[in-house]
């Protein structure tokens, strides 16, 4: 078989060099998807019976009024419900009482009881947990409340504290009622200082706790 010349300066004739060139592309593309599949599969929640259950994005972007509530992110937590969505974009919901944790973009939940007279159970968010207490935040009707949770007691040192979105009174909970069991947490105590010295109103429907804000599931040994 003849090599033409230039066929062989190439090392690669142009024809083999473009076949090479899409073997590329498609490895890449099969990479890309993968760790696209793997970086979804991150995000779940974990029900009574320990079967997992896969939680994607909001790929329609719609927007949604449910029980009262208004959302359009990738899972919204409504009263009893947790609403997520399946692979096809599809809008589910499962009750809370029925999710044991939630793993989402890092954040994650825990079930608890909320202090209601019948003993209810729902997700919390975990802002900050240390080798002694967990502090959480569960979100109901507009507001949020925090709960703090002894670990070894298995008891709540306070529940239900209502964070009024007001800087006096929510940073007299903070001073108060969080920091002494957290004085080893520096970053946090800074952070929330920080989140306390901004403008503390949200929009009117879709309040934010910036006590908390751009804080969750910390780490504080």
């Amino acid at each position: 078989m003849q090599i033409s010349r230039s066929c062989f300066r190439m090392t690669i004739c142009p024809d083999i060099l473009m076949t090479e060139m899409k073997k590329i592309y498609i490895v890449f593309c099969l990479v890309f998807s993968l760790i696209a599949q793997s970086q979804e599969s991150n995000n779940f929640f974990v029900k009574n019976n320990d079967e997992k259950i896969l939680m994607h994005r909001n790929i329609k972007n719609n927007f949604y009024e449910k029980n009262d509530e208004r959302f359009s992110g990738d899972y919204a937590l409504t009263g009893e419900f947790l609403w997520y969505h399946d692979e096809e974009g599809g809008l589910k919901r499962i009750r809370q009482s029925k999710v044991k944790e939630v793993l989402f973009d890092k954040k994650h939940y825990t079930n608890l009881k909320i202090g209601s007279l019948v003993g209810f159970n729902r997700l919390h968010e975990i802002i900050i947990e240390s080798n002694d207490y967990i502090l959480t935040q569960y979100y109901f009707n507009y507001y949020y409340f925090v709960y703090l949770l002894d670990k070894k007691k298995e008891k709540f040192v306070f529940k239900k504290q209502i964070v009024k979105r007001k800087f006096k009174k929510d940073n007299k909970l903070f001073e108060e009622k969080i920091i002494p069991h957290f004085k080893e947490c520096s970053y946090f105590i800074e952070k929330v200082r920080e989140n306390l010295a901004n403008d503390y109103w949200g929009e009117e429907y879709v309040p934010e706790n910036l006590l908390f804000d751009s804080l969750s599931n910390l780490k504080c040994e």
